[in-house]
């Protein structure tokens, strides 16, 4: 066996991509020896350098490596966490399946990499709220992770207050019950509609392990891969994105986290953007769901409505109070003509982002130059009218808005990461890579569950998984 001081961290790194899928480029060395060494202390062993020549000889057992991605993989999750994201498979995409499949009253879907749990028992309340008769559905929600330990908790579905940051008031009230101080368990109605199997998404023999759980060629509806591809290497996440494509129906939809859709891992799937949002889909996509339209296949929610208001319950009159209590007085003179109050930036900031959210993007970009007009110093403004004129095709406009936003807060990661994506996208390579190290070294500032994007609830701990990846991406000659 290869001694200590022979080890080479470039030969582990490799080991742990190749079995796990788990990339740890040479700036997360430090990362990586840290989890090897909780996951040798844990096996008996005398530290990482032991559990690294262990590696690189390949002689860990199963149970080791079951070990080993305990203690590698992050389990960093909430419920009804996606913020846009979220509303678009809510509003559109699922409602969309449900048409589809009315006359079958079956759905399959698969959360991959699950984590903990949150996320599925949020698809299950989900289907719930938006199935009135969902008894007489077939569902079939599987949640799969490579962290054992994950799976023990999500199967217990017990959890803290913390699972619950950002949820609507009632929510929890809803569909947990106390099971002592702080902890909240799932109701049986929402746990028996998941379940739970252990799957390496780049295992050698992933055929035969998903056929095992269930996971059949083209028999599911909808996939959450959400946050799990961004610590994959480049070329262990288009093996995943192949495997999910083979997977997922004739009109199967894939939905990932905000900020891997800015990587080239998509190319057999159609890419949607539905209420601003980016969702990718297998097959032809009908007019409805390109457009995030209401048409007989798509019945979303009559307007955007938050978590909070449908879980508070309230009635609201349909006339305003001021109405009913001057019912049957005469009306006041006319007043004299006034010079209209124009709109506050903070009004012009809020539009701006509720058109975007909605896809009605020639809205969205007036009021971004309306926020602009009056403001012309927030680089907020221009970060946004950036992101509008992407998804309205127009790269040059963008990039010279991006870079507005990066002249007037250089230190913002999220407007390095954006300029990078364009300038990959237009085949830019360098200015990319220059953006895509900026955007590194900016991350350093930041703890990693500090959150850069609220609307998309993106941390930094996420973005430098993604920007990493992104990196090992430009340089690959």
């Amino acid at each position: 066996m290869t001694s200590h001081a022979d080890l080479s961290w470039n030969h582990v790194r490799e080991a742990v991509s190749a079995r796990l899928g788990l990339h740890f480029p040479i700036q997360r060395t430090p990362e990586l020896r840290r989890g090897l060494a909780a996951a040798a202390s844990a096996l008996g062993m005398s530290g990482e350098s032991e559990l690294g020549l262990h590696l690189v000889s390949a002689s860990l057992v199963e149970h080791q490596w079951q070990v080993l991605a305990s203690h590698l993989t992050v389990g960093e999750t909430y419920f009804m966490r996606g913020g846009p994201a979220l509303d678009a498979l809510v509003r559109h995409t699922l409602p969309q399946l449900i048409a589809k499949r009315s006359r079958q009253k079956q759905l399959r879907l698969w959360s991959a990499g699950c984590a903990t749990g949150e996320e599925a028992y949020s698809l299950a309340i989900i289907l719930r709220e938006l199935l009135p008769d969902v008894e007489n559905w077939r569902i079939a929600l599987l949640a799969t992770d490579i962290n054992p330990q994950f799976l023990e908790t999500a199967k217990q579905g017990v959890f803290g207050r913390w699972s619950f940051r950002g949820t609507p008031v009632g929510f929890r009230r809803r569909y947990f019950v106390p099971v002592g101080r702080d902890r909240f368990e799932v109701i049986p109605e929402i746990r028996q509609m998941v379940s739970f199997a252990r799957l390496n998404l780049v295992a050698a023999d992933f055929d035969e392990a998903a056929s095992r759980v269930g996971l059949d060629p083209e028999s599911v509806d909808l996939v959450l891969c959400r946050n799990v591809l961004m610590y994959f290497s480049t070329n262990q996440a288009i093996l995943t994105t192949r495997h999910i494509h083979r997977r997922l129906t004739g009109e199967g939809w894939l939905a990932v986290a905000p900020c891997e859709t800015a990587c080239d891992f998509f190319r057999d799937f159609v890419r949607v953007t539905v209420a601003g949002s980016s969702l990718y889909c297998k097959g032809q996509v009908s007019r409805g769901a390109q457009d995030g339209a209401d048409n007989a296949a798509i019945r979303p929610w009559p307007k955007p409505v938050t978590y909070d208001q449908r879980f508070r319950g309230r009635s609201i009159d349909a006339r305003p109070a001021a109405t009913l209590r001057n019912a049957g007085r005469p009306k006041p003179p006319p007043e004299s003509p006034r010079t209209p109050k124009m709109p506050s930036p903070s009004v012009h900031a809020r539009r701006a982002r509720a058109f975007a959210d909605q896809g009605q993007y020639s809205e969205a970009l007036e009021c971004c130059d309306r926020w602009i007009e009056y403001d012309k110093m927030n680089a907020a403004a221009h970060q946004l009218r950036a992101m509008v004129l992407m998804e309205m095709g127009n790269p040059t406009a963008a990039r010279n808005s991006l870079q507005r936003a990066v002249y007037l807060v250089p230190e913002s990661p999220m407007a390095h990461f954006a300029l990078g994506s364009l300038e990959q996208a237009a085949g830019c390579s360098e200015p990319a890579l220059h953006h895509y190290l900026t955007t590194r070294d900016l991350l350093d500032r930041y703890s990693p569950d500090t959150v850069l994007d609220p609307a998309a609830g993106i941390t930094a701990n996420q973005l430098r998984g993604a920007v990493d990846q992104l990196i090992d991406a430009c340089c690959q000659p």
